[in-house]
Parts: structure tokens; C-alpha cells; sequence
């Protein structure tokens, strides 16, 4: 049994390499503890278009925190679950 509930990692420089993979240890063992109960998931500041393909590389279900952390988004599906957008007001005194 795993001592984390869960675990939350980046995408770049942290899961994903120079060469835009994940290197095939890590790959392994973030699907055996995933196997094994813990919850693992991505927050990263892409959009899900740049995060899809790394994602569907880790395999995950559990829904991914994009843009971020103004998104969730499910890889499963393909969609985006909630968004949170600046409204024209902010916008224009931006």
C-alpha cells in the first residue's frame, strides 16, 4: 500500500524531457503506483491541444488541471471539464 493518496505532477521539466517524452522508467512506475491505488494526475500550464499527446502517452483517467489552474480537463474524453475565463471588464483595465 502507498503512503499518498495522491500525487500531482508538472509537465515540463518535470514529467517530460528535452525530446517531449516521458522517459520509459518514470512511465513505468507512475503506472504501477497508479495501479496500486494512488491517484496520479497533471497540473501543468498548457493547453489541453499541448498537453493531449503527453496525457494519452501517461494513460491517466483522472482529469488533468490545465491553463494554470484555470482548467480541468479529461483526457478520456478529450474535452475540457470547467474553465475559468477573465471577464472583458478585467480584460480592458488589463
Amino acid at each position: 500500500m502507498s503512503r499518498y493518496r495522491a500525487i500531482v505532477l508538472d509537465l515540463d521539466g518535470t514529467l517530460v524531457g528535452e525530446d517531449g517524452h516521458i522517459h520509459p522508467r518514470t512511465l513505468a512506475e507512475l503506472r504501477r503506483i497508479a495501479a496500486a491505488g494512488t491517484v496520479v494526475m497533471v497540473a501543468t500550464g498548457r493547453s489541453e491541444g499541448s498537453a493531449a499527446a503527453v496525457l494519452e502517452e501517461l494513460g491517466l483517467e483522472t482529469p488533468a488541471i490545465l491553463y494554470n489552474g484555470a482548467a480541468a480537463y479529461c483526457p478520456r474524453k478529450r474535452q475540457l471539464l470547467s474553465s475559468r475565463t477573465m471577464g472583458l471588464e478585467l480584460l480592458e483595465k488589463i
